[in-house]
């Protein structure tokens, strides 16, 4: 399952994604154009390449979505996307958002929300962020954008949102998919069986 959470910057998006890391969630990291902040590890945060390496990228076909936010480019690999037993966590901004559900439907969107202005603020002002302006108008566009995710979680505290969000998986789990098609096969084969002996 891909779980895709989005928010407006400074929300907390990756710090979220980085503890749900820790159990069982593996965190796809995306590409960006932007200069690399002091606290971040290439990598682990993202892979930060030059505007004309992300354009060759672009050319060769390598992303499953690219957008350009606050004057950089951010994309996603087509390789990131691939399955495997984890449950994968994916910090993108509403616009891939919307283009990643547009390719694939089954995935899970989650809009977290600041719990005010002013602690929004805070957290904003906690990290290093340059195009503050910028960050700041493109959210009033990005929270327009909350009524085409599935979920929306108010972000008071890393813990209870990291709680929700994996709430928000089992749901998803146990949800009438193709999962337990198998299961209803055979059960039904089963019963015929069982009622010819």
């Amino acid at each position: 399952m891909i779980i895709i959470i989005s928010s407006p910057s400074g929300v907390g998006k990756t710090t979220v994604a980085k503890v749900l890391e820790k159990s069982n969630f593996e965190r796809i990291v995306t590409y960006t154009s932007r200069p690399k902040r002091p606290i971040e590890t290439e990598g682990v945060d993202y892979y930060f390449i030059e505007k004309e390496k992300f354009n060759e990228l672009i050319k060769q076909g390598f992303f499953a979505e690219f957008s350009l936010v606050h004057d950089n480019f951010y994309g996603i690999s087509k390789e990131s996307l691939k399955s495997n037993s984890k449950h994968k966590i994916l910090t993108i901004d509403v616009q891939g958002a919307a283009k990643i559900k547009k390719i694939m439907p089954s995935v899970v969107t989650i809009f977290l929300l600041p719990p005010s202005f002013e602690e929004w603020m805070k957290r904003i002002n906690k990290t290093q962020r340059n195009n503050f302006d910028i960050r700041l108008k493109n959210a009033i566009k990005e929270l327009d954008e909350v009524w085409n995710f599935e979920y929306a979680i108010v972000n008071y505290s890393v813990e209870k949102t990291v709680k929700q969000i994996q709430t928000i998986v089992y749901c998803e789990e146990v949800k009438c998919k193709e999962n337990i098609k198998s299961l209803i096969n055979e059960l039904k084969s089963n019963i015929k069986q069982y009622e010819e002996d």
